[in-house]
């Protein structure tokens, strides 16, 4: 009975392995970046079998031995570089065990640069280079983060220098426009007020008093008092008032020499 029971127990236990089958796996990818390789059921979403983790060396290439007793197999490659993800692919054709797959995980900027790496190699009569070096793999992998950088810092740059323009612009028109209307008005002030003490030397010098009922002259601020009026009004009335006033003073010349 106990014979029984053991050879059960190897039947059991030797029939996954016997039906197991190994399949070699190559990853091609950038050189020195860790990659991390999941084997799962086939159709099954995320039903893990088995993963790996390994890192790509200066060549390059991952290679594991996976093996598994399912008649197919999915897999899920991350390639990445400090716990920052690189690139991500999925393997999800349904892949028979027992037989040695290959597979290239590569980001774009990456194969860019070695389709070009390799046509100058093959002007120059050189044979194509499979991968890039890991400087230039490191390099291409800064100037992608530095030209991103680049573009944020000139759209950042782009902004602030239109608002900072547009309250600049907004600060030198209403100090030009302030500047005029300030110079504009003391200079009427000093005319209306070089006329008014004008007038009155004439009137102390006039010995009619009708000459003296003929000069009217009305204080511009009582003006502004009553109507409360604008820059441009005042101006034109400040104006009108010192005509008035030489046309009055003009009148008293030529009654003075008559």
């Amino acid at each position: 009975m106990k014979n029984l029971k053991l050879l059960i127990f190897l039947f059991l236990f030797l029939i996954p392995l016997i039906s197991s089958a190994e399949s070699q796996i190559t990853i091609k990818t950038i050189p020195n970046h860790n990659v991390d390789i999941s084997f799962l059921r086939h159709n099954q979403g995320y039903s893990l079998i088995e993963s790996f983790h390994k890192n790509s060396g200066t060549g390059g290439n991952v290679s594991v031995i996976f093996s598994t007793s399912e008649s197919k197999f999915d897999m899920r490659v991350w390639v990445k570089k400090d716990n920052t993800e690189i690139v991500y692919e999925k393997f999800e054709e349904g892949y028979v065990p027992g037989s040695p797959l290959e597979f290239e995980v590569y980001p774009d900027w990456y194969l860019e640069q070695l389709e070009i790496e390799n046509e100058m190699r093959t002007k120059n009569g050189e044979s194509p280079s499979v991968n890039l070096s890991l400087n230039e793999a490191s390099e291409n992998e800064e100037n992608l983060t530095l030209n991103e950088t680049e573009k944020n810092a000139e759209k950042n740059s782009s902004a602030s220098e239109g608002i900072t323009g547009f309250f600049v612009s907004m600060k030198d028109g209403i100090s030009k426009k302030t500047i005029y209307y300030a110079a504009a008005f003391v200079l009427l002030v000093a005319l209306t007020a070089a006329g008014f003490f004008t007038v009155r030397k004439i009137r102390r010098r006039s010995p009619a008093e009708g000459i003296h009922s003929e000069i009217k002259i009305r204080k511009l601020s009582d003006k502004i008092e009553e109507g409360q009026m604008s820059n441009l009004e005042i101006i034109e009335a400040a104006e009108k008032k010192i005509r008035e006033a030489q046309e009055q003073i003009e009148k008293i010349k030529d009654k003075m020499k008559d």
